[in-house]
């Protein structure tokens, strides 16, 4: 899990699985060719491509996140194996 705050221009993502991170990277890195001019014009982006992330997969990744923090929770916080849905 990442905690990522663009607290600046008021955007904040909070926690969010990998999973949607990829996706989002996928579309903010989509046909680039250069790396961009600066950070500011990396938040706008990722502003941007946000609104292109399915609400569907982001429902996905929370039902996802449930069931993990349960099964942390049944081992009383030891190790768990991965169940891929």
């Amino acid at each position: 899990m990442l905690r990522v705050s663009l607290k600046n221009d008021g955007l904040v993502l909070g926690l969010l699985d990998y999973s949607v991170w990829d996706i989002l990277q996928e579309l903010v890195y989509e046909g680039r060719r250069e790396p961009f001019a600066n950070l500011k014009d990396l938040q706008n982006v990722i502003r941007d491509k946000w609104h292109d992330v399915d609400d569907q997969t982001v429902r996905k990744a929370i039902l996802q996140l449930k069931r993990r923090l349960a099964a942390v929770a049944k081992q009383n916080g030891g190790p768990i194996q991965h169940i891929f849905c």
